[in-house]
């Protein structure tokens, strides 16, 4: 009988081993590139990326970050557009931010602009943010972002967003 367990033992633990050792850190985010978002019939899509930048005002200068923005805009309809705005630690290759994060209301904005529209204005309420650098100028994100009502909180929509974000080496705008 004990040299039953011994030998069980012997068989079990490297196979733990095994599996605790080519398991990734759990500081690293993982993100595959199956199923990316497509941009919506009739709007217009960019997907880019600032290093050393900042927003502020409505406008992206020099900083400390590293600032994701999915920007979309209704074809040939130059007032309505939509987006969401990420703020990523500037160092890294890869990044993860948690619902406690966005809530926070530093880490990432969404906006909506339409002058005609009649539109109630949101917010970030949670959802999570992964990221992780593909190559020098190229990051791969998966974002789940829960908008919720400025005035009480209450969830409205969630955005879906798993798509390549490119470099930018201006504040060039986004359309």
């Amino acid at each position: 009988m004990q040299t039953l367990k011994s030998v069980l033992l012997l068989a079990v633990i490297p196979g733990l081993v095994l599996i605790n050792g080519c398991s990734k850190s759990k500081g690293e985010a993982i993100v595959d590139d199956a199923n990316l978002t497509e941009c919506e019939a009739g709007w217009q899509c960019r997907y880019l990326y600032y290093n050393n930048a900042r927003y502020s005002n409505g406008t992206i200068t020099s900083g400390n970050d590293r600032l994701f923005v999915a920007a979309s805009k209704a074809s040939g309809l130059a007032t309505i557009g939509k987006g969401l705005l990420i703020k990523a630690p500037s160092s890294g290759s890869s990044f993860t931010l948690t619902s406690e994060d966005i809530a926070g209301g530093e880490k990432v904005t969404s906006y909506f602009s339409c002058p005609t529209c009649d539109y109630t204005a949101t917010k970030p309420l949670g959802g999570s943010v992964k990221g992780m650098r593909v190559d020098e100028k190229r990051w791969l994100l998966e974002a789940r972002v829960v908008l919720g009502l400025e005035s009480n909180n209450k969830p409205v929509d969630t955005l879906h967003i798993k798509q390549y974000f490119n470099l930018s080496t201006s504040a060039e705008s986004l359309f």
